[in-house]
């Protein structure tokens, strides 16, 4: 049971990153999408012996680059990514089975998990190869310890002694989250700060030592390795301006989103539906089961703690995958109000849930389907390039505000760093502009291929290139003098 369990986990991953990872999938030709071609075309340029942010520049944590390198490293395209993104959820699928089972059955357990797709789904971006798909197979077994940790006591007993190998674990997933975006892990921080002030209120002195010390080696152990390698490569600082340093800026000046619009209800409603669950039956948890009361206090800190963010932050609809565990957190408690209460009202809850889960992910199924059926204008555009430029490589070629996918259809690395995009990151920043013409002035690409703007380096453009060619579309292709 266990073999045939694991082979259709296998190959629902399969199936499901196939069809709703178009980037990377190889059953689609080519497909465009801002971040995963990106990640990409740093992580290519970076298993070509480049080094990320000082050959090729995006502004996120190294985690998901290294991923991409590792998926172009093995086998020289995006079938290596796919791989990877297989691999992960068939570990996410694995955990979030090993989850259910604590309240489940075996068959149950593997229907519920089979469903949990959905949840995926419905806040699963039509390109595939989000950061956050990535840190599932750490975040799901982390609240899977603290569940099973809420588990071992009843408020008000003292028996509050928590695993220290549990802590490590989530030393690792801090990392993961510290090295793609700290707001990723603002839900298990949440929960970590209500397990540390229960055994702070019952003096485990001893235990608390014990699992800082091995959350702080949880964390060395996938913090250290980047940090070692960026600072040896002369990388570091970029890194985290990459990082964090970019995106502050970009926090301050990009627009706020309404949040009480309908509109952005709505889209709330959808995308965070998982959050609103959860938050439901810790509000049952505190007031209709004294056994689990402290339990409920903690998942509704910990869910409050990201919703919040999740909210009221620019948040795409990839961002709440983080909120994934929350699936299994919600029906795990709902059979144990369900076995303690010996109500059917609570067996409706889970019928309920689900039902409304399905329902917002066949919104989200048919967004996806249209986005993936819209045939790409830029091909027949990339294909006359291709054919301008010609084949010789050692002539390098930047594409000047284009989406980066095009060096993945031209199969060429970026002719400077700052790859793509360059005017809207630089209109995200006070201080990125001056990099950006300094690298240009530096790397001098033989090719520029400017789509549209160009204003930042508009005087080299006059001084040191001719104009060769004019496009349709408005894009202007500029030569080396």
């Amino acid at each position: 049971m266990k073999v045939r369990r694991n082979i259709w986990f296998l190959l629902l991953s399969v199936v499901f990153i196939s069809l709703f990872s178009p980037t990377t999938s190889p059953f689609y030709p080519f497909v465009e999408q801002l971040d995963s071609c990106f990640f990409q075309v740093v992580g290519w340029n970076w298993a070509n012996g480049g080094v990320a942010y000082l050959t090729a520049w995006d502004q996120k944590g190294p985690v998901i680059y290294f991923i991409n390198m590792l998926g172009y490293l093995l086998f020289g395209s995006k079938v290596g990514v796919w791989l990877l993104q297989v691999v992960s959820l068939f570990l996410t699928l694995h955990f979030t089975y090993r989850f259910l089972r604590e309240e489940f059955e075996e068959r149950r357990a593997t229907f519920l998990t089979s469903l949990s797709v959905f949840a995926l789904l419905n806040d699963y971006a039509s390109s595939g190869n989000n950061v956050e798909e990535y840190l599932l197979p750490l975040l799901v077994p982390s609240f899977w310890c603290i569940y099973r940790w809420t588990k071992q006591r009843r408020w008000p007993n003292e028996n509050t002694t928590h695993n220290p190998w549990f802590a490590f674990l989530y030393g690792v997933t801090f990392a993961f989250g510290l090295y793609t975006r700290l707001t990723n892990v603002l839900a298990l921080c949440g929960a970590i700060a209500v397990i540390f002030f229960v055994l702070v209120y019952h003096r485990e002195w001893k235990n608390i030592l014990y699992n800082m010390l091995a959350f702080v080696g949880g964390f060395l152990l996938l913090f250290l390795p980047f940090a070692i390698y960026f600072y040896n490569e002369g990388a570091f600082d970029e890194m985290w301006y990459a990082t964090y340093g970019y995106n502050v800026e970009y926090a301050s000046i990009a627009p706020d989103l309404d949040p009480w619009s309908v509109n952005r209800f709505l889209y709330l409603l959808k995308s965070a539906i998982l959050c609103f669950v959860l938050v439901f039956v810790s509000l049952l948890m505190v007031f209709h089961s004294p056994q689990r009361r402290l339990a409920g206090f903690l998942w509704l800190i910990a869910d409050c703690s990201c919703m919040a963010w999740l909210m009221t932050g620019n948040g795409f609809n990839h961002y709440f995958i983080i909120t994934f565990p929350f699936y299994s957190i919600s029906l795990c408690e709902l059979r144990v109000l369900w076995a303690v209460k010996g109500q059917m009202k609570y067996r409706k809850m889970v019928v309920v849930f689900l039902s409304l889960l399905v329902l917002a992910c066949t919104y989200e199924l048919y967004g996806t389907y249209k986005g993936m059926t819209t045939p790409d204008t830029n091909i027949s555009f990339y294909t006359q390039v291709k054919k301008d430029i010609g084949t010789d490589k050692s002539k390098t070629f930047l594409a000047w505000n284009s989406i980066p996918s095009i060096y993945l259809f031209l199969n060429r690395q970026p002719g400077m760093r700052f790859l793509s995009y360059q005017e809207s990151q630089i209109s995200f920043s006070r201080t990125l502009e001056p990099k950006v013409v300094a690298s240009f002035l530096q790397s001098k690409p033989y090719w520029v291929l400017i789509c549209y703007g160009g204003s930042a380096i508009e005087k080299i453009l006059e001084k040191d290139y001719v104009l060769c060619k004019s496009y349709k579309g408005g894009q202007k292709l500029y030569r080396k003098l």
